[in-house]
């Protein structure tokens, strides 16, 4: 299924044409964006704002607004638009690159971001199925689905990405990629935290052998 961000892009391509790539500098956790005209600065503007990627972070005395982004919301932006486009900075890779999902796992692949390659294939499959995709960490579980925009409505749906299944599925390989499989316990926990937030919960597993696709259990509200 095509997303609204890969139809949006693919409308307006001729227009967003960047004279120089769209720079983006790893900081912590998080990664910023370093607009070097005004068309990037609306590009930025117009994602967030429409399309929820990211948050913002206003100077007020100075009148300006920074960008952040997280490593799955920037793979993406380079997967819709063209990863020619941007350029990655950071101590992980000794010279920019474009933020592939490739070049972005082997520079992470020896640190703890390594969850990427489990979190992006998530992270996409939602974005493609049109939902918005935020963070979920202040509610314990990896994301939370908007409908639409945040600024108009609730989350629906939280998203806990975990090994839910059989260890056999995968022939050994969850124990080393996904974890222990989650008790049960810990289920009833998050599903009570979800009940208290008003969303369903989801409980993800993505499939090792096939990037595209993942398990998906719902689990509504109820009483416990």
């Amino acid at each position: 299924m095509e997303s609204e961000l890969t139809q949006f892009f693919s409308v307006n391509k001729t227009q967003i044409q960047f004279s120089i790539p769209l720079e983006f500098q790893l900081e912590t956790i998080y990664i910023r964006a370093i607009p070097k005209d005004i068309l990037q600065c609306n590009f930025l503007k117009e994602i967030n704002l429409f399309h929820g990627f990211g948050f913002t972070e206003e100077d007020i005395d100075n009148g300006s607004i920074t960008f952040y982004f997280c490593f799955e919301e920037v793979i993406y932006l380079a997967q819709c638009y063209g990863p020619e486009h941007f350029l990655l900075n950071g101590i992980f890779w000794p010279k920019p690159i474009q933020p592939t999902f490739d070049d972005i796992y082997n520079g992470l692949k020896y640190t703890n971001a390594s969850r990427i390659s489990i979190i992006y294939p998530v992270y996409s499959f939602f974005r493609n199925e049109k939902y918005i995709v935020r963070s979920g960490l202040k509610y314990g579980v990896d994301f939370i689905l908007y409908e639409k925009s945040p600024t108009v409505v609730h989350a629906s749906y939280s998203v806990k990405i975990g090994n839910f299944l059989p260890n056999d599925i995968y022939q050994g390989l969850s124990k080393s990629q996904l974890g222990k499989p989650i008790k049960w316990r810990d289920v009833i926990g998050l599903l009570r935290l979800t009940e208290a937030i008003s969303k369903d919960l989801l409980l993800v597993t993505p499939d090792l052998n096939d990037k595209f696709k993942i398990h998906c259990t719902c689990i509504q509200r109820c009483k416990i």
